[in-house]
């Protein structure tokens, strides 16, 4: 909101998005976008606006998930120094020796020339015509986001994103940690970050999976299948998905409290 000069409370934009975030569960996967934009309208914000404010942010997700997956790519195969004894399903991934160490950076220059606002505005333009959460809205509202630009940077959106994405990563490894004793956390933890993060990517961009239900489990169980124990995994998987939903009915709850 700050990003486009739209004046709302810190507690209200966390009770909107509290709120809605459920609504990813519905078949579609866009309905937590246009309850967003519809609360973010009854501020006051044009339909062109409010459904750009909306979807800048899964544009920062999937650009700060990727970037943090590549690094933890990059940072796994130099731990392992080339070897790819242990990459099991993303082997496919690792790079080649020759510029395994570059992808970390490649990968941060990547996301900064990412959200260049003329590059981002332009992305967000092309989102808006692929995932338009009001399908029902004029024409007039709909070519008028073509107006829209950004003029800085959103260095502090995307780095929070990263938190956001390090933290579900950590609760990850958490999970694991928890349901198996014997596993070496410390020899993979890079390899569990980068592939939780890929996972999570293709869960958020995969059109019309509610939640990134089925496609989020189904990359892991690619990714990490052959360097985890399947059984462990697919507890850990489960318990995840459970928690991870039992948080957001808590965070839900305490969006309707929130005046």
């Amino acid at each position: 909101m700050k990003l486009f000069n739209q004046p709302l409370r810190l507690h209200h934009a966390i009770a909107i998005y509290l709120k809605t975030n459920l609504a990813k569960y519905l078949p579609g996967n866009i309905w937590h976008f246009y309850g967003r934009v519809e609360a973010i309208r009854k501020t006051g914000a044009e339909l062109s606006l409010a459904t750009m404010i909306v979807l800048i942010e899964p544009l920062l997700m999937a650009i700060a998930a990727a970037t943090t997956g590549a690094i933890a790519l990059s940072w796994s195969f130099l731990q392992r120094q080339g070897s790819s004894d242990s990459w099991g399903g993303l082997m496919p991934l690792a790079p080649s020796h020759s510029w395994y160490g570059l992808m970390g950076a490649i990968a941060i220059l990547g996301s900064l020339i990412t959200i260049h606002p003329q590059v981002l505005s332009t992305l967000l333009r092309l989102t808006g015509k692929l995932k338009n959460p009001n399908t029902n809205s004029p024409k007039t509202d709909q070519s008028s986001t073509t107006s829209i630009v950004i003029t800085a940077y959103p260095l502090v959106p995307l780095m929070a994103d990263v938190v956001y994405i390090l933290m579900r990563g950590l609760g990850f490894i958490f999970v694991i940690m928890a349901v198996s004793s014997t596993f070496s956390i410390a020899n993979h933890w890079p390899m569990l970050f980068a592939g939780y993060s890929i996972a999570w990517v293709l869960g958020l961009i995969v059109p019309g999976a509610p939640g990134g239900l089925g496609v989020f489990e189904a990359t892991i169980m690619i990714l990490l299948g052959n360097t985890i124990n399947a059984a462990l995994l697919i507890s850990a998987i489960a318990i995840f998905r459970i928690v991870n939903t039992i948080a957001e009915l808590l965070g839900a709850g305490i969006g309707v409290a929130i005046k």
